[in-house]
C-alpha cells in the first residue's frame, strides 16, 4: 500500500521535477522535502512539498507559503527545455522563462480531514497563491481509485496482442486492472500478488486462446482459483475473451467454461471488447 510520501514523489508523473530539502529553523527543526516542477505542456512552474510529522504543522504549512518564491527560485539553476524532434521554436524557450503558476501542494500525515483553516486561506489569498493541502483522505481516496477492479489471467505469448491492448484500453477509461507489467514490483512474490489480484478484484478477464488452453502452468492455477471464487461467491467472476479457439476447445477444457457468454476478439474487434468488458466489470 502507498504511503502520502510516495505520493508526494509520484504525483505530477508528466512534469519535469526538481527535488532538495529545507530545514526549519526555529524550535524542533525538521527537515521538508521540496519538489519544483515544470508541466510539460504549459511551462509553468509549481511547488509542492512533503511535510513529516510535526506539533505545530499549520505555522509550518504559513511558513512554507511565506517562502514559496524562494523555493521557484532555488530551481533556476536547473535548465530544462520541452520539445519534441523537429520541433521549431521561437521566442522565450526554457525553462528560464517559465511562468510560476501558483499552484502549490503540501502532503503532510498530520491533516486528517478537508475542513480548512481560515488563517492559511487568508494567507494564501493575501499572497495570490492557489494551494492544495493533500493528508490521510486524500491518500485514501488514492488507494481507493487505484485498487484494481479486474484481473486479466492471461498466457505471457498473448500479452502484446490481446493483453496488452485490453489493459491500456481499460485504463483510459479509468477502470484500473490487476496485469503483471503494471502491477508487480522488484521483489514481489509472484503467487502471493497473483492470488491477491485473484481475490480483491471484482471480475476476472479470462484470454481464452490456444496458448491459454495448452498452458499447463500459471494459468491453470488462476483459473482453478477463479472458479473456486465462483463456487463460494456464488455469483459470476469470469469474463472470457475468446481468441482464435472453438466451442469444442474450450468445452474440452473446460465444460462450465463452455456455457458462458464470451466476447470474440476477431468478430468483435479491440474497441468494442474493451466497451463490453468495461461494461461487465463497472456495472453494480
Amino acid at each position: 500500500m502507498a504511503t502520502l510520501k510516495e505520493y508526494f514523489q509520484t504525483d505530477f508523473a508528466n512534469a519535469l521535477t526538481f527535488f532538495f530539502s529545507w530545514k526549519t529553523t526555529g524550535p524542533n527543526p525538521i527537515d521538508i522535502d521540496v519538489k519544483v516542477g515544470t508541466e510539460t505542456y504549459s511551462s509553468a512552474k509549481f511547488v509542492a512539498y512533503w511535510v513529516p510529522h510535526h506539533a505545530h504543522f499549520l505555522q509550518i504549512f504559513e511558513s512554507l507559503v511565506n517562502s514559496v518564491d524562494e523555493a521557484v527560485t532555488q530551481s533556476n539553476g536547473i535548465r530544462t527545455l520541452s520539445s519534441f524532434g523537429g520541433d521549431v521554436q521561437y521566442g522565450l524557450i526554457g525553462s528560464d522563462n517559465s511562468p510560476f503558476s501558483n499552484r502549490v501542494y503540501i502532503y503532510s500525515d498530520d491533516v486528517v480531514d478537508d475542513a480548512p483553516d481560515p488563517a492559511l486561506d487568508a494567507l494564501c489569498k493575501q499572497k495570490m497563491l492557489w494551494l492544495t493541502v493533500r493528508g490521510q483522505q486524500y491518500m485514501k481516496t488514492k488507494i481507493e481509485l487505484e485498487k484494481p477492479m479486474a484481473f486479466i489471467s492471461h498466457d505471457s505469448r498473448d500479452k502484446t496482442d490481446i493483453a496488452l491492448p485490453i489493459t491500456i484500453g481499460l485504463q483510459k477509461l479509468m477502470c484500473h486492472v490487476w496485469y503483471d507489467e503494471y502491477s508487480l514490483k522488484v521483489g514481489d512474490s509472484l503467487r502471493e500478488s497473483i492470488e491477491k489480484g485473484l481475490k480483491e478484484t471484482k471480475k476476472c478477464v479470462l484470454i481464452l486462446s490456444p496458448n491459454f488452453i495448452s498452458n499447463g502452468g500459471w494459468t491453470k492455477v488462476e483459473f482453478n482459483s477463479v472458479f473456486t471464487r465462483e463456487i463460494l461467491e456464488q455469483r459470476s467472476v469470469v469474463l472470457p475473451v475468446w481468441h482464435n479457439v472453438s466451442a469444442r476447445q474450450v468445452y474440452e477444457y473446460s465444460p462450465s467454461l463452455a456455457d458462458k457468454v464470451g466476447l470474440n476478439w476477431e468478430q468483435l474487434g479491440e474497441a468494442e471488447v474493451v466497451r463490453k468488458l468495461y461494461n461487465a466489470i463497472t456495472e453494480p
